[in-house]
């Protein structure tokens, strides 16, 4: 064997070792964490993980201490804490059903007596100790190489957690390579999952009781929000039984790009991974169609025929659990959903994405949104008979909030198209709005009308823009492809690089674009007289994006965060408190210039004439 070649079978020796041993620790936490569990939060490996952090600060330039060191000086710990180990807060069930749950911390050590000894407790060698860090009372234990701290109130549940048995929960086990791969990684078990739905299920059902508790002059409009709380109520229901555990992991790699993964783990066999397991992969680039230029955000995917369905029921449910905001009965509203329904079957993928828009632009007037068919000439047919069935049940509802729409047949770019158009909803609530018209004009136009304006860019394509035709126009040549559209956007792609590949739905957020925006937006809303907000601006960079895919137990996602952005971000924060501080010191000044020609007018007053 060639010393090349040695030394290359060494290294890739090492290196597995090396992973295998970090693997491990992780495991072996995970095995002194109890199942009873409702969740935990982990920071694995101490001193880089610490290393990390200080790194990230000094990228967005600010103060970069070692949270690890600080930590240890305040508590009093100068040896036996490992510094390669993880350590973990786990949160477990209260004494008694319905008591609050209680925080236990984890902290690895390399020599339990060393550690606890320099910690001064009165008696060492007991099982549970009490000790004092950073003025704070703690009782201490000791579990597999860890060092388990509770509050002095929680003396049950440290007893429990030191004498349960050891080994990793086993809706917690699937995640062990997930958990480890992350600088900071935590996870909501199933146990504590139902907690969650509970607790949600218990808070809507307060709200709905409290809503419908308010008397008739202030319940005026308020139906529809009970109807939403009871739908939300089912949905958390549904939730906690569908959901067998949450877990993610964030880690910072070696170029300083935050990643975090996450998985949603389902219910074998129940209704969420049936819904799952019907999403195909996607057959091309996600964001095709999208107009390119300057954007805020992008979001994109393929569609289950099963979701049309669920957003079907959900319209049904709220209309008719508010008859008098929609002025429809419950025949109404099924023939309404029923004429719909083929239509929505129809759909198989969607995007959208919301540009940055000119000075003055309506704030939806940059919203294009491209759909995916199986048939794009018998879905605007089928469009079409919506439209006119639902005008037909509108002509004689009365104080809907609802009203008949317009669509008729217009031309871009060549193109046949058509322009719907819609009065703005308005609820009874809306009476006491301030401006309320002016408002809606900001928001989508002249007219009180909403104008959707799309097209047939294809047999499989819908593309569609919001109160005008230009990002229709964009859209139907990137469809067409003789335009690159937003999908060659060499940012964006820069970041999709970096995100895993065949998922089935993907977003992107643009920093500059976001803050841009909302530099065009302040103005509409500033006070009349009033200067806009001075923010700075904000380089260009790749945008922060995020993936998600199906798989035959859940859903995994993956979301990262550019180096370029915490570097441009730390930038902005910096130039935006130098331009606060300079407009304070000219305040002040102006103050003072004030002061000084109020006490020399008032001196010139009292000079004898």
């Amino acid at each position: 064997m060639s010393r090349r070649c040695a030394f290359t079978t060494v290294t890739v020796t090492c290196l597995v070792l090396l992973a295998a041993t970090v693997a491990q620790a992780a495991e072996d936490l995970l095995s002194v964490i109890p199942e009873q569990s409702l969740g935990f939060v982990l920071v694995n490996r101490l001193a880089e993980s610490d290393a990390k952090i200080q790194a990230l600060c000094r990228q967005m330039q600010l103060p970069a201490p070692s949270p690890l060191s600080m930590l240890k000086a305040q508590a009093g710990i100068k040896q036996a804490l490992d510094e390669k180990g993880s350590a973990a807060i786990v949160v477990m069930p209260g004494e008694e059903a319905g008591s609050p749950p209680a925080a236990v911390l984890f902290l690895p050590v390399t020599d339990y007596p060393q550690f606890i000894g320099q910690l001064k407790p009165e008696d060492a060698s007991a099982k549970i100790v009490e000790v004092r860090i950073a003025d704070q009372s703690l009782l201490v234990g000791n579990r597999g190489g860890y060092a388990v701290a509770v509050k002095p109130s929680n003396r049950h549940v440290l007893e429990q957690v030191l004498d349960l048995p050891k080994r990793p929960a086993a809706d917690v086990a699937p995640l062990g390579e997930l958990l480890a791969d992350g600088d900071l990684a935590g996870v909501v078990t199933r146990r504590g999952v139902e907690l969650l739905s509970a607790k949600g299920q218990a808070a809507l059902q307060q709200a709905k009781k409290e809503l419908a508790a308010l008397p008739d002059d202030k319940k005026l409009g308020m139906e529809a929000a009970i109807a939403v709380f009871g739908v939300y109520e089912r949905i958390v229901k549904a939730a906690g039984e569908e959901i067998n555990s949450y877990a993610f992991a964030a880690r910072i790699d070696d170029g300083g790009n935050l990643h975090v993964a996450e998985r949603l783990r389902v219910t074998p066999g129940g209704q969420a991974a049936k819904m799952l397991s019907q999403v195909k992969p996607p057959a091309g680039n996600l964001l095709a169609g999208l107009p390119e230029g300057p954007f805020v955000f992008a979001l994109a995917g393929v569609l289950p025929e099963s979701a049309g369905e669920c957003l079907m029921q959900f319209s049904a449910e709220i209309m008719k659990a508010a008859p008098g905001l929609y002025g429809l009965n419950g025949e109404q509203v099924d023939k309404l959903i029923e004429i719909s329904r083929q239509s929505v079957k129809r759909l198989r993928g969607m995007s959208m994405m919301m540009g940055v828009g000119q000075p003055g632009d309506p704030i939806y007037s940059n919203l294009a949104v491209v759909e995916t068919v199986d048939d794009s000439k018998a879905f605007l047919a089928e469009y079409h008979q919506t439209i006119a069935v639902m005008n037909e049940l509108l002509k004689d509802a009365k104080n809907s909030i609802l009203a008949p729409s317009k669509l008729q047949e217009v031309e871009v770019g060549g193109t046949p198209a058509l322009e719907f158009t819609m009065k703005i909803p308005t609820t009874p609530a809306a009476a006491n709005v301030p401006n309320y018209d002016e408002l809606m004009k900001k928001l989508f136009g002249p007219g009180g009308e909403i104008a959707v304006f799309f097209a047939a860019a294809d047999d499989h394509t819908i593309v569609a823009s919001y109160t005008g035709k230009k990002l229709l126009q964009q859209s139907l040549e990137a469809v067409k492809g003789t335009s690159p559209g937003l999908a060659g956007d060499p940012g964006l792609a820069k970041t999709a690089a970096m995100l895993p590949s065949g998922a089935q739905w993907v977003g992107y957020i643009s920093p500059k674009g976001t803050i841009d925006f909302v530099k065009r937006v302040i103005p509409l809303f500033a006070p009349e007289g009033k200067a806009a907000s001075d923010l700075p601006e904000f380089p260009p960079t790749p945008p922060i994006g995020f993936a998600v895919k199906t798989t035959p137990d859940g859903v995994r996602s993956h979301t990262v965060v550019p180096a370029e952005v915490w570097k441009a971000v730390g930038g902005f924060v910096a130039e935006l408190k130098k331009r606060t501080e300079t407009q304070k010191a000219k305040a002040e000044i102006q103050k003072t210039k004030a002061e000084i020609e109020k006490a020399k007018a008032a001196a010139e007053g009292a000079a004898p004439k």
